[in-house]
């Protein structure tokens, strides 16, 4: 693992992350977090700024992964069809989003040697335990979606007839 510089820093604990204990640092693409996630009995707070939950929190809030994940739902697909699916996601973007949800063990990645080439994307077990609480924010969402809306206007509606001038001319 790359230690880098500042990463140095905050373990020499001029910062208040090192109090005197030597602790592991969790890798997210060259970020440090020195807590050691796979202890037993880890307690995770993600409104704690240090703490690698925030890592997860982060990936399921993502714009594509909370869907890509529930369009694995139904089981293994091929990119193509996942793209279809999930739609007006760009190649690269749902390729990016791919890897992530890999790297983070929520999904497998599997090549089939065959002509032309067929590479299968599955959830793991870990990216299924995802399935309930995700439905539970999409049935949320579908059913909120109007009232949101709604009160997206009332609040631009206030806004106009706040920034409107007694002679009924906006101001600059």
């Amino acid at each position: 693992m790359v230690v880098l510089p500042w990463v140095a820093l905050l373990l020499s604990g001029r910062n208040g992350w090192n109090n005197g204990i030597q602790r592991k640092l969790l890798s997210s693409k060259k970020l440090g977090y020195p807590l050691d996630t796979q202890r037993a009995g880890f307690i995770g707070n993600v409104l704690d700024p240090d703490c690698p939950s925030r890592l997860v929190f982060a990936r399921i809030g993502d714009k594509w992964a909370a869907l890509v994940i529930q369009v694995l739902a139904d089981g293994p697909l091929r990119f193509s069809q996942l793209r279809t699916r999930v739609h007006v996601v760009t190649p690269k973007v749902l390729t990016q989003v791919l890897r992530s949800l890999e790297r983070d063990g929520l999904l497998t990645r599997t090549v089939f040697a065959q002509v032309p080439p067929r590479v299968d994307y599955e959830l793991t077990p870990l990216g299924r335990t995802l399935l309930g609480p995700l439905s539970g924010l999409r049935q949320w969402a579908e059913s909120n979606a109007a009232a949101m809306l709604d009160a997206r206007d009332a609040y631009d509606e206030r806004a106009d007839a706040a920034i409107l001038q007694p002679g009924g001319a906006r101001r600059a």
